[in-house]
């Protein structure tokens, strides 16, 4: 934790080496959500890092301070080689505390016949490595159907029964959800973090982005959040904010309600400066929202390289200055910044 402090810091003044990467396996995906169009359009054209690519990729020297790793997609778990790319994970990154794989719950006997392969890996290891299913759950009701896909609802809740059974069986398992609010479901938000909190399952709650280049739902207006549902999304926040016990979460709902209001975003994201992010085809992309942007390509280029490079330093600049102040995307807050609004939110007790 001190370590990591001490990367924040530096950061600051200077480019380190990442502490997480987040790797989009693949285009593919099950699900047709109505504020995602990666599975229609595909950012890769079909082709994606082979085992061997990753197994070369996860070997650069750039990677020996990683913690974090998040596979995601697509859906992650339908690369049928995806066991053989966290056990090359587990081997190449000395430091790796985490991997959290990304699902949208819906093929309940795929996902738990991968997690029972995956979970088995790494308790094969040391299990000393945490493992983190995050399923996407927008309702609790048919509403998930109409976002994600038909029969949604049922099929991510006899997904998650599954997922609890192998939870009991391995301690360093854990259960997390991801709840997209968007207009369809901004009235049942909150159900969902209540039910959520009843089966202790960790939960995130992000607004709608909407992205050209990413999600390509620039142009949906059924995402657009106008008038009632507005004022029903800031008081929503509000409410899983109060909630929320994780100090972390409750800066980033304080700042969605802030940016709703007006204001510019201040969550100190990390995504440029401490994690990097790869597609299918090997594309380094500085963050989701960087408008398009790319850095590199591994397979062409060593990583190291492209990491430490005087265009990516202005590409991430650039980001900086251009995309940061309106970005609702929720990779991440930083120390610093959640620090004040712990000492805020603590100070305000004892003035009231």
């Amino acid at each position: 934790m001190l370590f990591h402090f001490y990367k924040h810091i530096v950061s600051r003044f200077t480019r380190t080496k990442p502490s997480n990467i987040a790797l989009l396996v693949t285009e593919h995906c099950n699900a047709r959500c109505v504020m995602c169009n990666i599975w229609k359009d595909g950012f890769s054209a079909g082709v994606e890092l082979s085992v061997d690519n990753y197994d070369k990729l996860l070997g650069n020297p750039l990677f020996k301070d990683i913690v974090n790793v998040m596979l995601s997609g697509g859906e992650a778990l339908l690369r049928k080689d995806i066991e053989k790319i966290i056990s090359i994970a587990l081997m190449r990154l000395p430091h790796l505390k985490r991997i959290t794989i990304a699902t949208n719950g819906l093929n309940t006997e795929l996902i738990n016949s991968k997690m029972l392969e995956i979970a088995s890996i790494v308790n094969s290891f040391n299990g000393n490595v945490q493992l983190i299913s995050q399923v996407s759950f927008d309702a609790l009701t048919e509403t998930h159907d109409q976002i994600r896909a038909p029969g949604a609802s049922i099929k991510v809740r006899n997904t998650i029964d599954k997922l609890l059974d192998l939870r009991k069986v391995y301690p360093f398992y854990k259960i997390s959800a991801g709840c997209v609010i968007q207009p369809l479901n901004v009235d049942e938000a909150e159900d969902v973090f209540d039910y959520l909190k009843l089966n202790n399952i960790e939960s995130i709650f992000t607004v709608v982005c909407l992205d050209k280049h990413y999600y390509g739902n620039n142009d949906s207006d059924k995402l657009h959040f106008d008038g009632d549902k507005k004022n029903k999304l800031k008081e929503v926040l509000k409410k899983i904010e109060n909630k929320e016990t994780n100090i972390g979460k409750k800066f980033l709902y304080s700042q969605f309600r802030s940016m709703l209001e007006g204001g510019t975003n201040n969550r100190g994201c990390p995504a440029l400066s401490d994690t990097i992010t790869i597609n299918p085809s090997g594309d380094v992309i500085p963050c989701l929202n960087s408008g398009g942007k790319k850095i590199g390509n591994v397979l062409s280029e060593n990583v190291h390289d492209i990491w430490f490079s005087a265009d990516t330093n202005k590409i991430c600049r650039t980001i900086i200055d251009e995309r940061c102040p309106e970005c609702m995307f929720a990779c991440g807050v930083g120390y610093f910044n959640a620090l004040k609004f712990a000492i805020r939110t603590i100070g305000g007790r004892f003035l009231v």
